[in-house]
């Protein structure tokens, strides 16, 4: 991936962009920068420090858009930031800040140095992970702590648990669970049979906190040996009705099935959603 930080002259603003990183492969992010004046150069840097396992390569020369007839050894230049996510990592959300300085001033001969920020939100992929070699399923199990069973279910594509994987191909190492609002970390390790240290190996954006918020998404490997036997709402009744949404005079409104809701709210601009209860 290619990322222009343009206009050193004119300290352009932070730029948003969200880039997906998976576990096990070399994540490539090239930026590229110029200055308008010709006989100005360039170095690119990073602010703070970088994640575990990412380094900046050395900055090379590079095409320029601006025609110049005698351009400085560094008027146009890229530098690639590489990084190789460790398996601990699913979850990582890191902001890393590429920096672009005219080291010759402005181009008006001031003496001005001037500076140019792109910050990019590296966002590594939860439950997932990418061979970096020739590698069997048992080795990539070992990695988070499992059996080849289980990343082998996960993985219904790959027809023989003795075959040698391909360079760079991704498997899914767990399964992915959304949090409700009854749920705390304790009783879904309890629940899928895994250890609590094991859900923040799997979740590094846990932090290592003890709460986990309801929607969040997260990695788990069950073990069914280890696991509880029944569901919580097993031998529980539940009664499913649904309510209007931002629907004015019908806002609250609960409704028996989605369709009568439906046919109710949306007369009104509103939307219908799922409610629940156990009897």
């Amino acid at each position: 991936e290619i990322a222009e930080v343009t206009g050193v002259q004119t300290c352009a603003l932070p730029i948003y962009q969200i880039v997906l990183v998976t576990m096990g492969a070399l994540k490539q992010y090239t930026v590229h920068s110029y200055d308008e004046n010709c006989l100005d150069e360039i170095d690119i840097g990073v602010q703070g420090q970088l994640p575990p396992g990412a380094v900046m390569a050395p900055q090379k020369r590079a095409p320029s858009p601006v025609a110049c007839q005698f351009p400085s050894a560094k008027q146009s230049v890229s530098r690639t930031l590489e990084w190789l996510a460790p398996p601990n990592y699913g979850g990582n959300v890191s902001e890393i800040c590429f920096t672009a300085t005219d080291v010759k001033g402005s181009c008006y001969g001031a003496g001005k140095v001037d500076v140019s920020v792109k910050c990019v939100t590296f966002k590594v992929l939860r439950c997932k992970y990418s061979v970096g070699g020739e590698h069997q399923i048992a080795e990539v199990a070992r990695l988070f702590g499992t059996d080849w069973l289980q990343i082998w279910k996960q993985n219904p594509g790959i027809v023989h648990p003795d075959y040698i994987l391909f360079s760079g191909q991704a498997l899914d190492i767990g399964r992915l669970y959304t949090v409700s609002a009854s749920d705390n970390l304790h009783t879904l390790a309890k629940r899928y049979g895994t250890p609590l240290d094991m859900l923040y190996q799997l979740n590094h954006d846990l932090g290592g906190e003890p709460f986990v918020a309801e929607g969040f998404e997260l990695c788990v490997i069950p073990n069914s040996c280890k696991g509880e036997d029944e569901s919580m709402y097993e031998g529980v009744a539940e009664l499913r009705v649904y309510q209007c949404m931002g629907g004015g005079t019908n806002d609250g409104a609960v409704y028996p099935s989605l369709q009568a809701c439906r046919e109710s709210c949306s007369l009104t601009g509103g939307s219908c959603s799922s409610l629940s209860t156990v009897t």
